[in-house]
């Protein structure tokens, strides 16, 4: 009977042991009936007209609410509203005689309800104090994988026969009845196991924080079945340690976590060596092992191996990890095993008993036998100065679990474990043990009074003798209220409510922990500061033996407000097309006086970016501050901070200025965003219904005059600028598409020539000209030095140009400090730049481009300090450059001027054949921030345009530089068949041209790879060729690059040398004082190097090292590839809690379009993690996606994986391949395969475009064979431009998307790929040269992935 009911409630989602079973029917009859009345409904059954008071959802709408008066009173006096009692109720009426009496703090615990919780040690209060009794609340258990851990314990099991009891021996009585005749029973020893097990328990203050530990442990080792016996002792490390008495029969384990400073203490070590020499010793460290280092027991990974089976650890020999002979510098010291709670870490450790001879990596505590030095001294100072040590000394998540503390008074241990569970899944119970580490809490144990003990005692039972009671903790005087300024009345109320409820599924389950309940009728007294940590609902009550509260005499029901589940956050939302607001869900916000909301407005329209200091002072007094701006205005943030409550961290402090950002890094929600994302649809929609419906929908959001009532200069410039844009938006038409004008064709019927015509009469001559030339460039937008440099004039008149443009309506500000065409006149630029003859349109690019070839010689001497690449580039000098103070503004500024000046590149070489080398040259400069994502989807189209134009001119340094960055594109993304073709071409290139750079970097990326392609001689032989040539330029940096990437040959050939020969790369990195990613790179070939030379952890650091210059750089996919090869360090470490985080970060990170093939290497290393702690199932999933995308790319990898997943070859099925996701992949493989075929498709788009463009400009130079471009074919041909022109753009929105959210619409992919395929039959390759065709081909063999 038993065992059926243990099954059905193990179907239920139940696992309950025998004698928890035990427990719970025990409570279940003791429980019968309580709480019930003879006869009607009970409260919260069916039936009950009170139940929806007790019900989440309810809201009574007599509960009054928190009094508030300034911000920082309220959210002082939110706290204990969030503690989980009762709001105040309004004050009696005359209709209302018996009503209650106003509380003057709503949380105070004189009249708590019977559904708050409070810690144990929240009794002590004086008579007017509320009333509570105790209760149980089930705990959280601290080992989560005790069937593992008993798994990897198995192998230890011996067995020998028992000194005294004997078994009859059945085949041998029967044998010699057989014989004799006689029936004489034989009897034989019984066998019994041979180990038993000791158990010593730190029982120092530290470990308290592990709770459940000791007792879970115990049990497991029971439960193994591999020991005889088990026993614990409490050991207190400042006092004589125990001495074994069992001989060598006995294994012994060590709980604790080696911060007492009785560890470091003389008797430590001689009483550790003593037991010892009896039997196998091992120290269990529940603490992570981040936190080991500056304890008494600080293990590092060490390989070990035991000349016998069972060995003690005075045995243990500790070995060379290359050599594999003794360590000579663990001689003489003490070899202790240190674990932690893990499967992997004990299954080292059995491997190492069970297996003599055969070495282990295990980390281990070489301890001498002189007492150690003494701890450091525990943080002190003011709170301000504690919570900087916490948060500089300990982890992200214990100082985020602090602050959910910080709303519950006093606390527990298991309290603080309760907390963490509920409110922070993804933290452990270390992050507890830092925060009793970090200095933040004090002891408040108060001695209790003789009713109090006997209320307990009745109630809970008398505690068993020798056991300490439980500590009670509280926040030092100053940490709670700097801690719960963080947190917010909201905030706490979620935190409360969700202990709550994460109790009710698990209640009368064990193990569990003591609490207070309040109970008008218990006999504690609560102290007056007692804050709540759980609110339960009435059910729950019942469960717990309590009766729900119902009416009292004379009195209204209990308000709900407090108790009830709160909404899920509501989002922030500000708006500026009106009076500035701010919003959270319907509820608004007082922002304060008008000058705190203008330097919000200021904040909102830069969209996330910083504002210095002195940029918000003249926003908000022109050029006469008063002396006491910078105050002033730190005064206004202050006080916007506290205005914006929970949400006051979106407003933060960086270089000297201030940025408004979301919780995602992004600008925060914006009505102005809502309206240009109306307008951008309205604008491409090919229906002009549906366009002026959008456009409706984006003028419904205004709300009167834009920015209305706001003070400053910046305030009424961008009033006037949304004015302005709503008056456009008004007179705004959509025609149908066919009349938008393209190149080529008459413009004298569009729409819009005489709104140009009046505007001309609007604007000086000067004015005129200048519109024009701003209409040269085909980009998104201008910078105001770009378009200085387009005007050419002086940076005073082309300001004045600008501002003449603006206020006459004809150029609107797309961002601060950027410029394009307004309204209609964007449909209009290809008019207004045929109006200008060939010669300056060619002057204009020209200038244009030597502009942005001086920025990025600027920018590249910034980042690369050193490098001898922009000495083989063109000379350029150029006015009106922005300034730059250091690398991190000089990228900043190059990542917005990188997607016009690679739409300037294609435009050049299509336009101006003669600009072809300076275009070729801007590339090379652009590749600092095409990293990946939407540039790089940008980069290699320009690339190819360059190559291309270069071929027909017979330019052969300009196609070998234009090849060169084809390659590295191809290879940056994986791509390594296509970067092979364009890297040898680029290598004959050079050779014809006898051009240095390309001379150096085309060899260099031939030879990286060829180290991909694991051939790993013509890798060799291509670098060689680099070196020799940087060798004789005298280009040290060069040949530091180099050096790398031989090292990294060298390492995958099992060379000794590749150590020397990386160490030697980054020294001349180091001597050059280059930080740049090229620094990065180098420490990166170096961990390479290190790790096949098997010092993994010398790996590790280097790539700790590498990875934050990678992330400087903006290299993302290589940040990423950095996480993932650190996951495989850890994993070679035995460290696969740790490599399973770095690599799920890391495939996180390559979740971009582009960083699909490196993703699959971090689901490699992730398999392998998760293998470590016996996710086998898990792995098989990351393993079978990493293999359907190495087969993708034909990759060499695809083997090794393919034996892990034990499948034969092509049996991987790529995400989304026949118009559906494999069953087998996840749906973030299935979005990173569309990830990279967009960023793909959008690329051969770009290249389809530019190569038809490049045709069309060139039409009298038809490639024979092939007819002549003009007539029919070339109405084609630009009916086609058109249509991949908006195609382009689409697709450019789509990876935008995908780069924000990680996800792809598939909704609208089917017309996507109808719209490629009409394309395609417009473009009519096949008529127009090869060029052209070969895109047109990978135009339709990619569409074809868009697979909804």
């Amino acid at each position: 009977m038993m065992d059926r009911l243990r099954r059905a409630l193990a179907a239920a989602g139940y696992d309950l042991a025998a004698t928890e079973l035990l427990d719970v029917l025990w409570l279940a009859r003791a429980m019968e009936g309580e709480g019930r009345a003879a006869n009607g409904p009970q409260r919260g059954e069916p039936g009950d007209p009170e139940r929806a008071a007790g019900e989440p959802g309810a809201v009574d709408e007599d509960a009054g609410e928190a009094a508030g008066g300034d911000e920082a009173d309220e959210a002082a006096g939110g706290a204990r509203t969030a503690a989980g009692t009762t709001a105040p109720e309004r004050p009696a009426g005359p209709a209302d005689p018996d009503g209650p009496a106003e509380h003057a703090d709503p949380l105070a615990p004189s009249d708590p309800p019977r559904r708050a919780l409070y810690a144990m040690g929240s009794q002590g209060g004086g008579p007017d104090g509320g009333r509570a009794r105790p209760a149980r609340v089930p705990g959280g258990r601290a080992l989560p994988d005790a069937r593992q851990l008993g798994g990897a314990l198995r192998p230890l099991r011996r067995t020998r026969a028992h000194p005294h009891r004997t078994v009859p021996d059945v085949e041998a009585t029967v044998r010699l009845t057989a014989e004799t005749g006689f029936l004489d029973v034989v009897s034989r020893p019984d066998r019994e196991r041979h180990w038993s097990a000791e158990l010593w328990v730190d029982t120092s203050a530290a470990m308290q924080v592990w709770g459940s530990l000791a007792a879970e442990l115990r049990t497991l080792l029971v439960r193994s079945a591999v020991f005889r016996s088990v026993r614990v002792r409490a050991i207190d490390p400042r006092g004589p340690l125990p001495c074994r008495r069992s001989g060598g029969t006995t294994v012994t384990f060590v709980l604790t976590d080696g911060t007492d400073p009785g560890w470091r203490g003389p008797q430590a070590v001689p009483a550790l060596t003593a037991c010892g020499r009896g039997g196998p010793v091992a120290v269990i460290n529940p603490l992570p092992r981040r936190l080991w280092r500056g304890t008494a027991l600080d293990a590092r990974p060490q390989l070990l191996s035991a000349p016998g089976e069972f060995d003690p650890p005075g045995r243990l020999v500790v070995c060379d990890p290359l050599s594999g002979e003794r360590d000579p510098e663990a001689a003489g010291l003490f070899a202790l095993p240190v674990l932690h709670p893990t499967a992997s870490a004990l299954e080292q450790w059995v491997g190492l008993l069970t297996r003599p001879g055969v070495p282990h990596l295990i980390d281990t505590a070489l301890l001498a036998g002189t007492p150690q030095p003494a701890p450091p001294a525990p943080p002190h100072g003011s709170a301000e100065d504690l919570l900087t040590h916490f948060r500089g000394a300990f982890s992200p998540e214990a100082y985020r679990l602090a602050v959910r503390l910080s709303a519950i008074r006093p606390l527990t241990t298991p309290l603080m474990q309760l907390v963490r569970a509920a409110t922070m899944r993804d933290a452990s119970p270390t992050h507890v043990a830092e925060i009793l580490l970090g200095g933040l809490l004090e002891r408040t144990d108060r001695t209790a009074d003789a009713t109090a003990v006997r209320a307990l005692d009745r109630a809970l039972g008398a505690p068993p003798p020798g056991r300490p009671a439980q500590p009670v903790y509280d926040f030092r005087p100053g940490v709670r209220e700097l801690l719960f300024s963080g947190l917010g009345t909201e905030q706490a109320v979620e935190v409360v409510e969700a202990v709550g409820r994460s109790l009710e599924p698990y209640m009368g389950r064990l193990p569990d922990f003591p609490v207070l309940m309040g109970d008008d009728e218990g006999e504690l007294r609560l102290d007056a500061s007692a804050r709540a940590f759980a609110v339960l609902a009435s059910p729950v009550l019942e469960r717990m033996g309590g009766a729900v509260p119902g009416p009292r005499t004379g009195r209204r029901p209990e308000p709900l407000r407090a108790v009830l589940p709160a909404p899920p956050p509501a989002e922030l939302r500000f708006t500026v097309l009106g009076p500035v607001r701010a919003r959270r869900g319907e509820t608004p916000l007082a922002l304060g006086s008008p000058q705190q909301r203008a330097l919000l407005a200021a904040l909102l329209l830069r969209r996330g970016r910083r504002a210095t200091a002195s940029e918000l002072v003249t926003d908000l007094w022109g050029d006469e501050p008063p002396s006491a701006a910078r105050a002033a205005l730190r005064t206004y943030a202050a006080r916007l901070r506290r205005a914006l409550g929970e949400d006051g961290e979106l407003l933060v402090g960086e270089r000297d200025g201030y940025a408004l950002r979301g919780p995602d890094g992004g600008p925060p929600a914006l009505d102005l965003d809502e309206a240009e994302r109306l307008i951008a649809r309205a604008r491409a929609a090919r229906d002009p219904e549906e366009a002026r419906r959008l456009r409706d929908a984006a003028l419904e959001l205004w709300d009167g005059e834009p920015l209305a009532g706001l003070p400053g200069p910046y305030a009424a410039a961008q009033r006037v600028r949304l004015a302005r844009w709503w008056s456009e938006l008004l007179a705004e038409t959509y025609p149908p598409e066919a009349a938008a004008p393209v190149a080529g064709t008459p413009s004298g019927t569009s729409p819009g020539q005489p709104a140009l015509r009046m505007l001309d009469d609007r604007l000086t001559p000067d004015a005129r000209r200048a519109l024009r030339l701003l209409a040269v460039p085909e980009g998104p937008d201008l910078s105001a030095g770009a378009a200085a440099a387009l005007l050419d004039a002086p940076e005073e008149r082309g300001r004045e140009l600008r501002e003449e443009l603006l206020t006459a309506g004809a150029l609107r500000e797309t961002a601060p400090g950027r410029y394009g065409h307004a309204g209609q006149l964007r449909l209009l630029v290809r008019e207004l730049r045929s109006e200008l003859s060939e010669e300056e349109r060619t002057r204009a690019l020209s200038r244009l481009l030597t502009w942005y070839v001086a920025l990025g010689r600027q920018v590249h001497a910034l980042c690369h300090p050193g490098e001898r690449m922009p000495q083989d580039l063109v000379r350029a000098s150029a006015a009106g450059l922005p300034d730059l103070p250091d690398a991190a503004r000089a990228l900043e500024v190059w990542t917005e001027e990188t997607p016009p000046a690679l739409a300037l590149v294609r435009q050049a070489v299509a336009d101006a054949p003669k600009l072809v080398r300076s275009a070729a040259d801007l590339l090379l400069l652009a590749q600092v921030t095409a990293d990946c994502g939407a540039h790089a989807a940008a980069f290699e189209p320009a690339a190819a345009a360059v190559a291309a134009r270069a071929a027909m001119g017979g330019d052969a340094r300009a196609e070998a530089r234009a090849r060169v960055a084809l390659a590295e594109c191809a290879a940056a993304v994986g791509r390594f068949a296509r970067a092979e073709r364009e890297a040898q071409e680029a290598v004959r290139l050079a050779r014809a041209a006898n051009d240095p750079l390309a001379l150096f970097r085309a060899p260099l990326a031939a030879g990286m790879i060829a180290l991909h392609q694991r051939r790993h001689d013509d890798a060799e032989r291509h670098l060689t060729a680099a070196w020799e040539r940087c060798r004789g330029r005298g280009d040290r940096l060069g040949e530091a690059s180099v050096l790398g990437a031989l090292a990294r040959v060298w390492a995958a050939t099992g060379s000794s040398d590749a150590v020397l020969f990386a160490e030697r790369g980054v020294g001349l990195h180091r001597t050059s004082g280059d930080g740049s990613p090229g620094l990065a790179h180098a420490r990166y070939a170096l961990a390479e190097a290190l790790s096949a030379a098997g010092r993994h952890a010398d790996a590790l650091r280097e790539l700790f090292q590498a990875l934050p210059l990678f992330e400087e750089g903006r290299q993302r996919l290589w940040a990423g590839r950095t996480r993932g090869r650190m996951a495989a360090e850890m994993v070679a470490l035995i460290r696969p809690g740790d490599a399973v985080a770095a690599a799920q970060d890391a495939a996180g990170r390559l979740l971009v379009p582009g960083g699909e093939r490196w993703r699959a290497d971090a689901l490699t290393v992730l398999g392998q993690a998760e293998t470590a702690l016996g996710r086998r199932r898990s792995a098989q999933g990351h393993w079978r996606e990493a293999l359907a995308v190495y087969e993708e790319f034909g990759a060499p990898e695809a083997a090794e994986v393919r034996a892990l997943v034990g499948e034969r070859a092509s049996v991987a099925v790529r995400p989304g391949a026949g118009g559906a996701r494999a069953a087998a992949v996840s749906r973030t493989a299935d979005a990173a395969s569309t990830g990279t075929a967009l960023r793909e498709l959008t690329a051969a788009v770009r290249t389809l475009r530019d190569q038809l463009r490049l045709q069309v400009a060139d039409g009298d130079r038809a490639e024979p064979g092939h007819g002549d471009p003009a007539g029919s074919s070339g109405g084609r041909g630009l009916e086609a431009l058109a249509s991949l022109e908006a195609l382009e753009a689409e697709l450019a929105g789509h990876i935008a998307d995908f780069e924000r959210t990680s996800r792809v619409r598939r909704a609208e992919l089917s017309r996507l790929r109808a719209e490629l395929e009409s394309a395609m039959s417009a473009a009519a390759p096949g008529e127009r040269g090869a060029g052209a065709a070969d895109a047109a081909g990978v135009v339709r063999d990619l569409s074809r992935r868009l697979a909804p």
